[in-house]
C-alpha cells in the first residue's frame, strides 16, 4: 500500500518507478556459495553496506526531496568502485564489471549534484542582492531549476535501467 499526500489519484510516478525496480521483474538466480576467505567476506560486508545505502537513498533521489540523498547515493557509488578496485583480485570478471554500473550512476548524478550546490549558493547570495537585481536573480534561479529538472529525468532513467538493477542484484549475492 502506498499513501500519498497529493490529491492526484494513483501512485506518484517516482514511487511507481521505485516499486517497479524493487518488487517487479525479479528473476530467480542461483546463489553462489559464500566464500570462507576472510578478505572476500570483508569485501562482501563493505559492498553490502554500500548496496544498502544505494537502496536507502534511492527514494530521496527520485523525488529530489533532499540534496543530501543524492550526495549519499554518490558516496555509496564511489565507495563501491573503490572497494572493487582494491578487491580486484578477489572477484571474477563479472563482479568487476559492476564498476560500469556505478560509473553510469556517477555520470548521471554529477551534474545534478553540481546544480544542487549552485542553486543553494545562488539562493543564499540573492537574498542580499539589491532589490533592483532580484528579478535577474529569480530568472537565473528559474533557469537553474529547469536544468535540474531535466537532469533529474536522466538520473531516474539510470536508476530505472536494467544495468542498475543488475548491479543491485549482484551486490545482494555472495562475491564470486
Amino acid at each position: 500500500v502506498v499513501e500519498t499526500t497529493t490529491s492526484d489519484p494513483g501512485v506518484p510516478a517516482e514511487i511507481e518507478s521505485l516499486l517497479t525496480n524493487v518488487v517487479l521483474g525479479s528473476e530467480l538466480v542461483q546463489v553462489p556459495t559464500r566464500s570462507a576467505d576472510p578478505d572476500v567476506r570483508r569485501l562482501e560486508a563493505h559492498l553490502g553496506e554500500q548496496r544498502h545505502a544505494l537502496v536507502k537513498y534511492d527514494v530521496g533521489v527520485r523525488i529530489a526531496s533532499d540534496p543530501e540523498s543524492l550526495h549519499q547515493l554518490r558516496v555509496a557509488s564511489r565507495r563501491i568502485r573503490a572497494f572493487l578496485a582494491v578487491g580486484r583480485a578477489l572477484v571474477d570478471e563479472e563482479w568487476r564489471e559492476l564498476t560500469d554500473g556505478m560509473r553510469a550512476l556517477g555520470r548521471a548524478s554529477t551534474d545534478a549534484r553540481d546544480i544542487d550546490i549552485l542553486l543553494e549558493k545562488v539562493r543564499d547570495r540573492s537574498r542580499s542582492f539589491d532589490p533592483r537585481d532580484q528579478d535577474s536573480a529569480e530568472t537565473l534561479l528559474r533557469a537553474l531549476e529547469e536544468d535540474r529538472r531535466a537532469l533529474q529525468h536522466a538520473l531516474i532513467d539510470v536508476l530505472n535501467s536494467g544495468l542498475h538493477r543488475r548491479v543491485l542484484d549482484r551486490l545482494a549475492l555472495p562475491a564470486v
